[in-house]
């Protein structure tokens, strides 16, 4: 879907991006938190895990790198034109296991990049909106390659 976006939104979605630095085991997120940021890992790792709410007996954790994202509840939330004012609620806790650069794209920026993209592509949003979390997914994960690879250009320019 971003390949159906004009160049002037995405660079402005881009614009919106900022870069973030977060400390070894630092915690991003904490499962039942409001989430407010989609963050796009550039460089360091993370660990996110969840109780599935405080289930008794359940626990499942895996890792994120550079490359991974989190806060994607935001991308349903922003697309939705019919979402509430409270932001989505954390299924995870996101924590960091050492230093992690990363850009943040901000409930607000995303629900302004997204209100645009819904002006100007209407008929198609409402189908992809249909079609649910496999196309938020895949949204994202066009959108963290997108990053990755400007990222990767910016830090080979600044060397």
């Amino acid at each position: 879907m971003f390949e159906k976006m004009d160049e002037q939104l995405l660079d402005a979605m881009c614009d919106r991006l900022k870069p973030v630095l977060y400390t070894e085991k630092s915690y991003i997120v904490r499962e039942e938190d409001p989430v407010d940021e989609m963050l796009f890992i550039m460089r360091g790792k993370v660990s996110t895990m969840t109780t599935n709410g405080g289930r008794t007996g359940f626990f499942n954790s895996m890792f994120l790198k550079a490359g991974d994202f989190c806060g994607e509840e935001l991308l349903t939330w922003a697309l939705d034109p019919n979402s509430s004012s409270n932001l989505p609620i954390s299924t995870r806790t996101v924590e960091t296991i050492s230093e992690v650069e990363a850009f943040a794209l901000t409930a607000d920026d995303l629900k302004f990049v997204a209100s645009q993209f819904r002006r100007l592509h209407s008929k198609q949003l409402q189908h992809a909106f249909r079609q649910g979390l496999i196309i938020s997914i895949m949204l994202i994960s066009s959108f963290s390659s997108l990053i990755m690879h400007h990222y990767n250009i910016w830090n080979r320019a600044r060397q």
